[in-house]
């Protein structure tokens, strides 16, 4: 039925002209939650669809572009060719994420560090590169909470991110992974 995606895109477009937002591959999760409190004045049915559109349409704009869009906010796996038993077929990652972090500057960083591992890197697994993202995103959620630029980072920043990283009761074995 056209009328189930029409819809949706209309109110995204609407909302993208009213808020100012130009490109929907630079979407973060802060433009995401304005969407839905958006959405609210519309029925329950139709929020539902409206809500999944804004995956939809990074999906499509990631997948379909002539080149990989390295500065898009979301990275689609379906996109990229892997050597063979690089991705385990079993445990598939779909996207790597980097919507929900406030510091544009450590953004980069870390999209730079994962271009690095997937394009560059091919002798690491998704598997591997999807637990470095991981770590370094947690990383990442510290640096906004305390405004501190990962390029000025501190060696008392750091241990008190160690700390921190204990306090939420991880092993050590799990420390020292994730700083490796």
């Amino acid at each position: 039925q056209i009328q189930h995606y029409i819809l949706p895109l209309w109110n995204l477009y609407n909302f993208c002209v009213e808020y100012g937002i130009d490109d929907i591959t630079q979407f973060t999760s802060g433009n995401e939650e304005a969407y839905h409190s958006y959405l609210l004045g519309i029925t329950e049915n139709q929020l539902k669809t409206d809500r999944h559109i804004i995956g939809v349409v990074r999906k499509y704009l990631f997948l379909s572009a002539p080149t990989i869009n390295w500065d898009a906010n979301v990275w689609y796996f379906e996109r990229f060719t892997f050597t063979q038993g690089r991705m385990n077929e079993a445990r598939p990652i779909e996207a790597l994420y980097f919507d929900s972090f406030v510091i544009a500057d450590n953004v980069s960083l870390l999209k730079d560090y994962m271009k690095y591992l997937i394009g560059l890197s091919p002798r690491y697994s998704i598997q591997s590169v999807y637990i470095a993202y991981y770590d370094a995103k947690e990383l990442l959620k510290f640096l906004d909470t305390e405004k501190i630029l990962l390029k000025e980072i501190k060696a008392e920043q750091i241990d008190t991110y160690i700390n921190e990283y204990y306090l939420r009761e991880n092993e050590p074995s799990t420390v020292n992974k994730m700083l490796g």
